[in-house]
């Protein structure tokens, strides 16, 4: 009988043990839910942009285009956008550096340059700001000819 109760008592010990360091885990990890949870609370900007794709449709090899994507702060906080990407160094995007307030608008200008182009075109412009995820992204599109295909043939 000592035995058994040795054994019960050891078991009893290692479950109260064991519970109290998977209460901390949880309380822990309860913690860790709540520190992300307030800080996807944080104020954001948003960007809303009138048209998130444009497409110049059909362009002659060579040709420089260019479209302003326009867009409105509709966030609480003034929003600061830090850099534009391309796809491309055929893409070149232009942008405000100052912030824009909340329900104001602004434009991004994108330039696309078919020098050695052909065919279908799709490029993103990839926009990094203080906005959910820190990204946005917009697109354009062009199908671009070359000399042999703007023939019509008779």
């Amino acid at each position: 009988m000592n035995i058994t109760k040795a054994v019960v008592a050891t078991i009893l010990g290692s479950t109260l043990l064991f519970g109290c360091s998977s209460k901390q885990g949880q309380q822990q990890e309860v913690e860790s839910v709540t520190t992300r949870v307030d800080q996807s609370n944080e104020q954001l900007a948003q960007m809303t942009f009138e048209e998130r794709e444009f497409d110049f449709g059909e362009i002659k090899q060579g040709d420089v285009v260019e479209h302003v994507f326009t867009f409105t702060n509709s966030g609480e906080v003034p929003l600061k956008i830090m850099n534009v990407r391309t796809t491309c160094g055929c893409t070149a995007p232009e942008w405000p550096k100052e912030e824009i307030m909340p329900g104001a608008s602004a434009d991004l200008k994108v330039v696309f340059n078919s020098k050695g182009k052909r065919g279908n075109q799709s490029k993103n412009i990839t926009i990094q700001a203080n906005v959910p995820n820190s990204i946005e992204q917009v697109r354009i599109l062009a199908n671009v000819l070359t000399e042999e295909k703007q023939e019509v043939p008779m």
